[in-house]
């Protein structure tokens, strides 16, 4: 990011969108490269079936905060949404992928129809994360990944559901009307958490794990490569997490 553009400020980063990918195929000499790229594509496809029919752990971006942010916002959280996707799809990930909130008003449709969502293998929801996982939010198996969590996430579950807020926020050194500054939004998915009585917060242990320096904000995308294994002293030995933290 160049050193004059804008600061990005992403809560829909501070998420575990948690990767478990299979391990790589080994190509032999002989075999041929193009049957090599059909079996692959072949592979990729059953892997994202398999995800989005049985896949866990359930992974959520919450999309119910398109009434705070703009287009150009909005563009970006497609797009990063997409990346993830990708990424995701890819890796031969195990993780199923929810989108909340996206009834026929929310803004935020425009930027994923561009981005091809209605081509994805992705659960899509018009109905709120409150209400299409009642059921482990009534038990604390809903887990709201917000940065303004008190305690930190250590370890991933299958069991459980990690929530996403899907906010992309721009407004740091913007203007809006009248030429006065934006107001910078903050703890936007710890409000919504706690209106609707959420049981479990957590944040990324960027403190406790991360290196020194790394900036606390992370575009989804780059969250999409978080390794499945979380317990304790893993957040050090992955490798790649330098890179990984501190990505834009």
């Amino acid at each position: 990011m160049p050193a004059s553009a804008p600061a990005v400020h992403t809560p829909l980063s501070f998420t575990v969108s948690v990767i478990q990918a299979f391990p790589p195929q080994p190509l032999s000499a002989e075999r041929d490269p193009r049957q090599a790229g059909r079996d692959r594509k072949a592979f990729l496809e059953t892997s994202l079936t398999e995800a989005f029919e049985r896949g866990r752990p359930r992974v959520v971006v919450n999309c119910s905060f398109d009434q705070s942010m703009d287009v150009r916002e909005l563009t970006s959280l497609a797009k990063q949404i997409q990346l993830a996707y990708t990424q995701a799809r890819n890796m031969g990930s195990k993780v199923q992928l929810h989108l909340t909130s996206l009834g026929p008003e929310n803004r935020a449709w425009r930027g994923l129809e561009a981005q091809g969502v209605r081509g994805w293998k992705m659960h899509l929801h018009e109905k709120s994360v409150w209400e299409v996982f009642a059921e482990e939010a009534r038990s604390g198996k809903l887990v709201i990944l917000t940065p303004d969590a008190d305690e930190e996430l250590v370890d991933v579950s299958d069991e459980e559901v990690y929530v996403i807020g899907g906010i992309v926020d721009r407004s740091a050194g913007r203007l809006g009307g009248g030429g006065t500054p934006r107001e910078v939004k903050k703890m936007q998915s710890l409000a919504q958490a706690q209106e609707f009585g959420a049981q479990k917060l957590r944040k990324l242990p960027l403190k406790s794990f991360g290196p020194k320096g790394c900036c606390p904000v992370l575009n989804v995308d780059c969250v999409a490569r978080t390794p499945r294994g979380f317990g304790g002293s893993e957040w050090r030995t992955v490798g790649g997490l330098d890179d990984f933290w501190c990505c834009i």
